[in-house]
Formats: C-alpha cells, structure tokens, sequence
C-alpha cells in the first residue's frame, strides 16, 4: 500500500518504509516506527498528527476504541389492548458494539428493527432505559449539556434518505449554514 496518510499506514500494515526525497528514510514494524521514530523526518510527520483530545498525545493505536456502547436498552410503552402480553415493545434490545479509530460500522436490518433508535441514543437524541455509551473513553449518557455539545460536534446523523430529508422550506445557504450557526466556533462569524 502506497498512502501519505499516517493513520491509515498504522492501522493497516505490519511494517513500513518513510520515504523522504525520493529515498528511504526509516523503516520496520509499523508499531516501532510509530512509537519511537528515528529519523528526524518521521518525527516531524508524527507532530503533524491531530493531538488525542484532552491528553497532549498523537496516537496512531486503532485499537482503542472511539466508541463503546453495552447492553443498550430501549423499551416504549403500548397503549393498552394493543398487545395481549406485556404493554412495552422493544426497539432495542441489550445491542453491545465497539467501534474503533479508523473502522466503519454497519447496521443493517429491517424498517422498524432499531437502527434510526440505536443512532438517535448515540447522540441522546431519544433517552435509553438501560445500557453504557462510552465515547472517547466518556459517558455520553451522563454528560452535561455543555459536555454533550463537543460530542456533537464530531458525532452527527447521516440520514438514510437524504432526498426526502431536506427541508423545501429552506435555501440551500440555509442547509448549508445551519450546522455553523448550531456549532458557534467552528468559523468566524463572517464566514
């Protein structure tokens, strides 16, 4: 694999070659490399890396885990005589998952099974009765508003239908805009 793109080159290869002007710089196992780079040129590609939120530290490890989400519950009461047996329905039942650096995710099923529910609980969107949803090592479940708003920030929706979700009553700046006014700060005000 051929890529500029460190975190990828990590997360994907047992050992690697740093080229610097047309020559090898460094290389060996992917781990050591990345943990104690020799060679000047990798050290500098290695503080161009994002710093791990909060902790001053690059990290490359795709194996810690950016989301955790355990036994998570939603359960949503019946109006009675809809059902025979117990008066609450399940839309999520006891749904476990990590997800890693770098890793997609699936969730897969049919209309009604849970998965608009699931995403929605991800962002406190819809409360869970039940279950732990870690993010970055944080209890989404227990944040304040103003701890929650960061988390919005990099965790958002991705609709299934995005044609019938958009709203004919606003303009294309206004669906374009919308999310720099609900997330003040991420350009100035001008822009």
């Amino acid at each position: 694999m051929i890529t500029h793109h460190l975190e990828v080159a990590a997360s994907t290869a047992d050992r690697i070659v740093v080229m610097s002007k047309g020559r090898i710089v460094e290389g060996g196992e992917a781990r050591k490399v990345f943990a104690e780079p020799s060679h000047p040129y990798t050290r500098k590609l290695m503080k161009a890396l994002p710093e791990q939120e909060g902790t001053g530290e690059r990290t490359l490890d795709a194996a810690v885990p950016a989301l955790e989400v355990r036994d998570l519950v939603k359960v949503y009461g019946l109006p009675a005589g809809v059902a025979l047996t117990p008066t609450m329905a399940y839309a999520v039942n006891k749904v476990s998952f990590t997800l890693c650096k770098g890793q997609t995710l699936s969730i897969v099923g049919e209309s009604g099974s849970g998965k608009s529910t699931i995403a929605r609980m991800l962002l406190r969107l819809t409360p869970t009765n039940q279950g732990r949803l870690l993010w970055r090592g944080k209890d989404v479940l227990t944040m304040s508003p103003k701890d929650l708003l960061p988390c919005r920030r990099r965790v958002q929706m991705v609709f299934q239908d995005p044609y019938s979700s958009m709203n004919p009553r606003m303009t294309v700046f206004q669906i374009i805009s919308e999310p720099c006014v609900i997330h003040r700060g991420i350009l100035p005000k001008a822009a």
